[in-house]
C-alpha cells in the first residue's frame, strides 16, 4: 500500500516539475490537475489504512 502512496506523489512531483517549463495558461492546469491527484491519493490512502486497521481489530478481538 505504501508503493501505491510513494509513487503517486512521485508523479505528482514530476508533473509539477514539467509545470514550470509548460506554456503559460496550459501550466495552470497541470498543477491543479498535481493537486487534485494528490488529494485524490492522500483520501484513498486514509481509506484503505483505516481500513485496514478496522479489519485488524476485529480479528484481535
Amino acid at each position: 500500500m505504501n508503493l501505491f502512496r510513494y509513487s503517486s506523489f512521485a508523479l505528482a512531483t514530476i508533473s509539477l516539475r514539467l509545470t514550470l517549463s509548460a506554456p503559460a495558461y496550459f501550466n495552470v492546469l497541470l498543477a491543479v490537475i498535481a493537486g487534485l491527484m494528490v488529494l485524490l491519493v492522500t483520501y484513498i490512502y486514509n481509506y484503505l489504512l483505516a481500513k485496514e486497521d478496522a479489519a485488524k481489530d476485529l480479528v484481535s478481538v
